[in-house]
């Protein structure tokens, strides 16, 4: 059975959010907002939305249980104050919980006691895109 982990990752992001943006629309926000306080600018890819709600479909599969809290640590970054040391920032909550929003109402993710962990809808989702991906590379 080929699972995630036997696919690239970034090979399985684009994939996964290239079928997710035919299922899911983009908050309005997304076209001027940073991914963090420590960013200067917002992202120069249109579809970076779909990108990151990929991304973080990927890392429940992978670590399994997770908060939103935990999710602005993982994508946070160092904040760049010129001359003064630099300093760790967490990244934007309002992108990390509209991406477990939309990730919960495909059926994907589910609340649990500890925060919100992956369905088997979701792990056979991922499965398949990552089947779909190595049966194109053998090609």
């Amino acid at each position: 059975m080929v699972s995630v982990y036997d696919v690239h990752h970034s090979k399985l992001i684009a994939a996964v959010a290239k079928e997710l943006k035919e299922k899911v629309e983009a908050p309005k926000f997304t076209v001027f907002a940073k991914t963090g306080k420590m960013k200067e600018r917002s992202p120069q890819d249109i579809d970076w939305y779909y990108n990151r709600l990929a991304a973080v479909f990927r890392k429940f599969y992978v670590k399994g249980t997770i908060t939103t809290n935990v999710l602005t640590i993982l994508y946070g970054g160092k904040k760049n104050y010129g001359i003064e040391p630099e300093h760790f920032c967490k990244g934007s909550g309002a992108i990390a919980r509209h991406c477990v929003q939309d990730l919960e109402k495909l059926g994907y993710l589910k609340k649990t006691d500890k925060g919100r962990t992956i369905t088997q809808a979701g792990r056979t989702y991922l499965d398949k895109v990552a089947y779909t991906i190595i049966k194109s590379e053998k090609k």
